[in-house]
Order: C-alpha cells, then structure tokens, then sequence
C-alpha cells in the first residue's frame, strides 16, 4: 500500500513538472509578432519571401608566409667507407649529443640572421609568429649491420610565419633567402581580406542586398492586379565571412650563379582578387485592394 502511494505521488509530481518546463519554454518562445501594416485602401492578405544578394569584388590587403631555418650536422664517423666489410661505427651518445648542440647552434645563428635581416627591413615584431621548432635524427638504413638503421645526423629547424601586405611580402622573401642562404626554406603563402576591410565591405553590400530583395518581392506581389507589398516583417542575415584563398610554394632559392653579378629578380606576389558576398531574406506584408 505505501510503495502504490509513493508511486502516485511521484507520477503526480513528474506531470506537474512537465507541465511548468512545457510553460517556461512556450513563454520563452513566444515573441510578439510584428503586426503588417497596409494602405487604408489595402487588406493584409498574407506574406512574402524573399532572399537578396550583393558581391564585390576586392584585392586581398594581407598575406602571410611560413619561413623555415634549418641546419644538419653529420659526425664523419656516420659515414661508410670501404668496401662492404667495412662496418657503419655507432654513434655514442656523446657523439649524438654533440651533434644536437652543433645542428642547434648553427640553425639557430641562421635564424637570427633571417630575423635581424627582417627586422631591418622594417617587419614589425607583432607580425612573426613562431610556428615550429624541432630537432630530429636522419637515418641511414646499414644493410651490412644486424640491428638495422643507424642515425647518420640530426637536423634543427625553426619556422616563423610572418605577415604583411601582398606588396610588401615578396621583398620579405628576398630578405630571408639572402641572409640565410640555403638553410632558408620558403613555405606556402596565404592571401587574405583583413577583418575590418571585410566588415566594411560585408556592411555596404548588405544594404544593397536588402534593396535587391524588395525589389523581388514587389516585382513577384505587383505581378498581382489587387496585391502589393506592405510593410517589411523581417529581414534575417545570412553573410558569412570571404573565403581566404591560399597560393601555391614558393621556390627556396635561385638555382645556380647569375650571369656577371647581375641582381637577383625581386619576387613579386599576385594577389588577385577575392569575391566578398552579402545574403539576406527579407519577408513582407501582401496587401490586396478591396
């Protein structure tokens, strides 16, 4: 008898809990719909849909490229001589260690080359960005040893990404490669719309868009005898950010010796141009005469 009234005790308070959460969220939902308005010779019949869009096209104001620095230092006892009983020496862990510290302190002398090269050029600190940093063995397969491969060198590299504008990112490129010399590894270049560039951009074309929508819908509502558009309901943004296209490698370094010193061609960077899109849904009244 007493587990029956518990039982109905608790299907009583799960009911009125439903109850009270089915209230809150109807409350909650609930948003006062605005009211069409019409010509006093017109009648609210119903409503209309419609999407608008604008797009520009602009030239990407910011690019940015990852810039690798890299060193390898190899101990002369990694390297095979002789003939094949001529057996690879281990490295010791003395050995392997002093490696790590040359590879290290040499890639890190590049580095602080490209980067002191790139400050004086007038790169700001707030635009270089570390991205990588590492320090890893290479390995030489030994087919003559029974335990396999044996680590030959070891290879310290640090990447920075640095930004700037598209006209001023390839003498940036110029400047690294020259100061670090073939311990320079050029990445991939990304071109891209500023935020406030977009923003701007985004805010006028949608305004265009709202008037690209109203002029559907009252082409579609006058295709009516006794219909036009009334009072606008709601208009609902659908704008997403641009797309920020990404260009293709760069080539590390010039191959070969130019002819009598001439200077090497600057690297020149095209931006070309990026479509920038403003969508919206504008809903109005239909109004009928009579």
């Amino acid at each position: 008898m007493h587990q029956r009234s518990c039982a109905h005790a608790l299907a009583i308070l799960f009911v009125c809990f439903a109850a009270f959460i089915a209230q809150s969220q109807a409350q909650e939902g609930a948003t006062p719909s605005p009211t069409p308005r019409c010509p006093s010779d017109h009648a609210w019949t119903g409503q209309a849909d419609a999407d608008g869009k604008a797009t520009e096209r602009v030239q990407p104001d910011q690019a940015s490229v990852s810039i690798t620095v890299s060193s390898t230092k190899q101990s002369p006892a990694s390297v095979r001589f002789g003939t094949p009983c001529a057996r690879t020496p281990r490295l010791s862990a003395l050995t392997r260690a002093l490696l790590v510290l040359q590879a290290r302190s040499s890639g890190q002398s590049s580095f602080d080359d490209v980067l002191e090269a790139l400050t004086e050029a007038g790169l700001n600190d707030t635009s270089i960005q570390t991205t990588g940093l590492s320090v890893e063995p290479n390995y030489d397969t030994d087919y003559y040893r029974p335990r396999g491969q044996l680590p030959t060198n070891f290879t310290f590299s640090q990447t920075i990404a640095i930004s700037s504008t598209p006209d001023e990112l390839g003498s940036y490129i110029d400047v690294a490669t020259e100061a670090g010399g073939s311990d320079v590894s050029i990445g991939q270049i990304n071109l891209y719309v500023s935020p406030s560039l977009s923003a701007t951009t985004q805010n006028r074309l949608r305004s265009l868009a709202v008037k690209n929508a109203l002029a559907s819908l009252d082409s579609l509502i006058s295709a009516s005898e006794d219909a036009i558009a009334g009072s606008v309901m709601s208009i609902t943004d659908s704008t997403f950010p641009p797309y920020v296209p990404f260009g293709g490698a760069v080539p590390t370094m010039r191959a070969g010796e130019l002819a009598d010193g001439a200077p090497a061609a600057p690297t020149e960077i095209f931006a070309g141009l990026v479509d920038i899109e403003a969508s919206v849904r504008v809903r109005v009244a239909i109004c009928t005469q009579g």
